[in-house]
């Protein structure tokens, strides 16, 4: 009897050892995630910022979505919070963008919400709120 509640007591914690390794590995990589993804978007290079994001079947969305940011420059790049969720498998962010149009150098300002969450098939964090929305 004692043996079965040590092996069932060594599996119990084998299991929440499991649970709590997925976790720190979801937690490890979301900075340098969203470091990348900040330095796609200080140095302007859109194509690079896309492959951030989750990829859907209609891959001829960001084929129409290229051409809204080709004339964009990007000035500054200020994370201003940076949250895990409850459930570490979601981060949000807020981020003051300071930018100009090619054709009109007046600096504008946007502030951009990004929720980025973590894939556990993939093992990799994912924008899903989309590129900013330059106006």
């Amino acid at each position: 009897m004692n043996s079965v509640r040590l092996w069932v007591t060594v599996l119990i914690v084998l299991g929440i050892g499991c649970f709590v390794a997925s976790e720190v590995a979801a937690g490890r990589n979301y900075k340098k995630r969203l470091d990348d993804y900040g330095a796609a978007i200080r140095w302007s290079d859109f194509d690079a910022a896309n492959a951030f994001l989750k990829q859907t079947k209609n891959d001829a969305t960001w084929d129409r979505a290229a051409d809204k940011y080709k004339n964009i420059r990007i000035a500054d790049y200020i994370v201003k919070n940076s949250k895990h969720q409850k459930d570490q498998k979601q981060v949000l962010q807020t981020v003051e963008i300071l930018y100009y149009r090619t054709n009109n150098p007046t600096i504008r300002t946007l502030i951009d919400r990004q929720r980025w969450e973590y894939n556990t098939k993939e093992k990799e964090w994912y924008l899903v709120t989309g590129l900013p929305a330059f106006k």
